[in-house]
């Protein structure tokens, strides 16, 4: 009796391994309804409500429309990531997979928030574009226009 128990509860388990497997939802479905990725989807620029006041979109949006077409530029500027960037675990997996949703390429993806700065494209390693966004941070923190133009130099010099 005892053998036919176990083996009712190993038949359950491998079971139902693969319905909670069907169940851990894609972190990139996220984006569907993320305010942030739906915005950068159709424009190259966003500026959180509350900074707007602070950062000029206008100039943002010159820079990265200076951008080569094979390396589009999508900026962002927010207090914080949206409340579904939390799946993603922290802000640099978060810009790497919506730079990948956003299918930039080469491209470069950059994500400023109150707690640092991100970015994500293909043409540079991530521990690389990392030390790029260290070297600058400081810059972009005290003016976000001009320092996000020296990353974006940096980033496309390196690549």
């Amino acid at each position: 009796m005892r053998n036919l128990w176990v083996g009712v509860m190993v038949l359950l388990c491998v079971g139902l391994l693969p319905a909670s497997a069907q169940r851990k939802a894609d972190p990139s479905a996220a984006f569907k309804t993320d305010p942030l990725a739906l915005a950068l989807k159709h424009d190259t620029v966003y500026v959180g409500k509350s900074l707007r006041a602070k950062v000029s979109e206008n100039a943002l949006r010159e820079m990265a429309s200076k951008a080569p077409k094979d390396r589009l530029v999508k900026l962002a500027v927010v207090n914080q990531l949206p409340e579904s960037g939390k799946s993603f675990g922290s802000r640099d997996s978060y810009t790497r997979a919506l730079h990948k949703a956003l299918n930039l390429g080469r491209g470069a993806l950059i994500i400023v928030t109150d707690k640092g700065i991100s970015a994500s494209t293909n043409g540079l390693a991530p521990y690389r574009i990392s030390s790029l966004v260290q070297q600058d941070a400081q810059a972009v923190h005290q003016d976000p226009v001009q320092g996000l133009d020296r990353l974006l130099t940096d980033i496309y010099d390196a690549m």
